[in-house]
């Protein structure tokens, strides 16, 4: 049984998965699948289409501003936003090349490190850096075969980015 949680989310149901959001729409509104997630339909997909099993879920002060980094830094398509009754972003979530990362705006906010492959390590550097980032690690090549980079966002995160160049060494190679 799903009952109502009492909040300013009255959508929002007590044992409700990622899984039972069908939609994330413009308006700011989540539309749920008719049926919960009642183990009864076994040909359900489990995740939203597009979507990895994983995604880096970015909790920030200023979910507006993380966004618009990811934009300028990552050439990041905004998929879908969920808005509060008072303006701040709940929900979000970009494309980055061929994965999903979500932004929720949160009052105490926890920085996180991230991973990201991109075409060209050394220009995405320069893009972040000019979107307001820092450097941690200037691009260099790497022995396992990437040329990597390091930057810190104005929120905080670490952002590991990396282009592979090379040939990675075989599990038991020392």
């Amino acid at each position: 049984m799903t009952r109502t949680i009492p909040t300013r989310h009255p959508e929002l149901r007590i044992g409700m998965t990622m899984a039972d959001l069908s939609t994330c729409t413009p308006s700011g509104r989540l539309h749920f699948s008719p049926n919960p997630a009642d183990g009864k339909d076994m040909n359900r997909n489990y995740k939203p289409a597009g979507h990895t099993a994983v995604s880096p879920f970015l909790l920030v002060s200023d979910a507006a501003a993380m966004l618009d980094f990811l934009r300028a830094a990552f050439d990041a398509i905004e998929l879908c936003r969920v808005s509060a009754p008072d303006g701040s972003i709940k929900h979000a979530e970009v494309r980055l090349g061929d994965s999903i990362v979500m932004v929720g705006e949160r009052a105490h906010a926890i920085a996180c490190s991230v991973h990201v492959y991109v075409p060209d390590v050394d220009g995405t550097f320069h893009q972040g850096l000019a979107a307001g980032a820092c450097s941690i690690v200037e691009p260099r090549n790497l022995a396992y075969g990437d040329r990597s980079a390091g930057l810190r966002d104005p929120q905080g995160n670490l952002w590991w980015i990396g282009t592979h160049v090379g040939t990675r060494p075989a599990a038991n190679e020392a």
